[in-house]
């Protein structure tokens, strides 16, 4: 079939045509130019994840190629970026992967020490926790009360450590200057206050706010919907508000398990959540979704979600040829990645070789291996050669053989022994060594025998101790035992006698020549006392207080009695009193009883004992003497008498004074 060119509506037909093809090879060049050309990776430390996303637009990087991981910093803002990868000035095109590392701001979960608020006002309590992150602190006011206004009163909860997520209610003291006086605050439209502002609203009117939070699709978040009190309320200091605050628009969460990370990155960036990222080993292909908190239920706008996601299986180097302890520590950094989720084990099998001792001779397995492996290892230990115990030999028959073995001498010790000659081996290090090591023995001193004068009469007991301790410490064996014995010819430590049964010594020991104790009854305290510490005694003085048996001062006992003959330094006890108690005086008054004839019973009763009180005397007997009917003291009033008469004379004043006293009848 032929086309006819000169045909009008072909030629526009073909130019149409050949336009589109233009248009088409230009597009495809330019994609194919732009998904290629390097672009310079710039550096975005310290700036924001927006930053990072607004570049990736600009330059045409698809938003599933970004990855973002989170990790708490207590010093750096949430979103900003701590770490990148590639680096700065790496040459990347559009389809290279970009990870970023962003602070998740401070830890909820850190904990801290509460201090006792105890008498700290409202303002030092808030700037505390305000310094400490906390984030959910109110304060309540309580009128019922003893504490002084505007103080602490009690922390709900009430532990001595608590996290920075957790909610913590403060109760300050609200108790009015004036009892019983009632405070009244209006209660604002808080539509458009911040939680901050409510909180210093409520701390200045001491109010007791509560904050909740509700899903609201119209409400931005952090915008009042609700308060239990309507604006214009009247409240008393000291009541409660509850203000309902918007969490953002309500997002139902639905599981990502099993998805890829860029999913779960674009679910999380389409409904206006933030996505935190925790990287595993698992069996599960690299970017796999393993887990995710929370896994269901409703959340507010710009949450958090946070995914478990597969890092894929543990890659496992070859450490052949390499030292032991350089797998160990290979193994343990692997031990430590993407939270101890590698759980390697090591188990050695140890071959001798030719090769250094610790080299690893053979490796189980290398490469991608699941969590959880067990990795076998042959280690080199070298040659080997048996030593055996060469007990009874010599001491240079034994270094020959030694040197026989491919060993050498190492530490040397001596030991008594009761059947190994001087000189001879008693034991050594015995088994399979590596060729080359050195090989620790004991050598024989011989049986022990202590020399007699270490135990003879006059000799020192202690030093006959000092000298089985030494021997012992090289394993004589021997025992020594004493019994204290009062002598008259040896010093204290002193040994009298000794006999030996086998490697035991048993000693009769002198206690210390002993000393008639000489008589001092009779004689002052002091005096008594300077004669017993001159015969070589101490002295234990004891007083008993007033004794009418026994004269003042003197010494009437002492314990052990005189003529007891005990060993010097032995303590004697003597016993003095004070003599008979003193008989307490007083004077009399001297007073003529007229002058209360006067006064009443009641103030005579008064009188006299006010009277006499004073002079020393309380032993008084007041005795009413009545005047009426038949008593023949009709009409008599004031003082019949004293018994004793008040004359002036110094009597015991302990002695009763018996005072008759006119009563009229009542």
């Amino acid at each position: 079939m032929s086309i006819d060119y000169n045909n009008r509506k072909t030629r526009i037909l073909t130019a149409v045509a050949g336009a589109l093809l233009a248009a088409t090879i230009g597009a495809g060049f330019y994609y194919v130019h732009t998904l290629n050309s390097a672009i310079e990776m710039p550096s975005f430390i310290n700036q924001n994840r927006k930053d990072t996303e607004d570049w990736a637009e600009e330059n045409k990087i698809e938003a599933e190629r970004l990855h973002y991981t989170y990790r708490f910093e207590e010093e750096i803002e949430k979103d900003t970026v701590l770490e990148q990868t590639p680096e700065e000035g790496t040459q990347l095109n559009r389809r290279d992967e970009i990870s970023f590392v962003l602070s998740d701001g401070p830890d909820p979960d850190k904990e801290f020490d509460i201090p006792d608020f105890t008498g700290r006002k409202q303002a030092d309590i808030e700037l505390w926790f305000t310094e400490k992150g906390f984030e959910d602190v109110t304060f309540e006011f309580s009128t019922e009360t003893d504490v002084e206004e505007g103080l602490f009163v009690s922390i709900s909860p009430d532990e001595p450590v608590l996290k920075r997520s957790q909610a913590v209610i403060i109760t300050i003291s609200a108790k009015a200057d004036e009892e019983d006086k009632v405070i009244e605050v209006t209660v604002p439209d808080f539509r458009s206050y911040t939680r901050a502002n409510i909180q210093a609203w409520a701390n200045t009117n001491k109010i007791s706010v509560t904050f909740r939070e509700e899903t609201s699709s119209t409400a931005a978040r952090g915008t009042v919907i609700k308060q239990s009190a309507a604006a214009g309320t009247k409240l008393t200091q000291g009541s409660r508000l509850t203000i309902t605050l918007s969490s953002g628009r309500g997002i139902t969460v639905t599981s990502q398990t099993g998805k890829t990370r860029a999913e779960a990155s674009d679910w999380c960036k389409n409904n206006g959540l933030r996505a935190v990222f925790q990287e595993y080993y698992s069996d599960q292909p690299t970017g796999t979704i393993l887990s995710q908190d929370p896994s269901s239920g409703m959340i507010g706008e710009d949450s958090a979600v946070t995914f478990q996601v597969s890092a894929g299986k543990v890659s496992v180097d070859d450490y052949t040829g390499r030292s032991r302890d350089a797998f160990n520590s290979y193994i343990n950094a692997k031990n430590s990645e993407n939270r101890g989720s590698a759980r390697l084990s090591v188990k050695y099998t140890e071959k001798e070789s030719d090769s250094e001792a610790g080299t690893i001779l053979s490796q189980s397995v290398s490469g991608p291996v699941s969590p959880g492996t067990v990795i076998t290892a042959e280690v080199a230990v070298g040659r080997t050669a048996s030593v055996d115990v060469r007990q009874g030999m010599g001491e240079e028959d034994f270094k020959g053989y030694l040197s026989k073995t491919g060993m050498s001498p190492g530490i040397r010790s001596e030991s008594y022994h009761d059947s190994v000659a001087a000189g001879a081996i008693i034991t050594n290090d015995s088994g399979r060594f590596p060729a080359g090591s050195r090989i620790n023995y004991t050598v024989s001193r011989g049986a022990y025998a202590p020399d007699a004068s270490l135990y003879s009469a006059g000799a020192s007991y202690t030093a006959l101790q000092s000298a089985i301790s030494s021997a012992n410490s090289l394993g004589a064996g021997w025992k020594v035992s004493a019994t204290q014995t009062e002598s008259d010819a040896y010093d204290a430590g002193q040994i009298i006698n000794c006999s030996l049964s086998g490697k035991n010594i048993s000693c009769s020991v002198s206690s210390g020549k002993v000393i008639a104790i000489p008589n001092v009854s009779g004689m002052t305290p002091d005096a008594a006392k300077t004669a017993l510490e001159g015969a070589g005694f101490k002295v234990t003085v004891q007083n008993i207080g007033y004794s009418n048996d026994y004269a003042a001062n003197t010494v009437f006992a002492q314990d052990p009695a005189a003529g007891t003959k005990k060993s010097a330094g032995t303590t004697v006890t003597i016993r003095y009193s004070d003599g008979p108690e003193p008989v307490p005086m007083a004077t009399l008054p001297n007073i003529p009883l007229s002058i209360y004839s006067d006064f009443s019973y009641s103030d005579n009763v008064a009188n006299m004992t006010s009277l006499f009180n004073n002079a020393g005397f309380h032993n008084l007997d007041i005795i009413p003497v009545p005047t009426g009917g038949d008593s023949g003291y009709s009409n008599q009033n004031g003082i019949q008498k004293i018994d004793p008469a008040p004359n002036g004379a110094e009597i015991d004043s302990r002695t009763v004074i018996h005072i008759y006293i006119f009563q009229p009848d009542q």
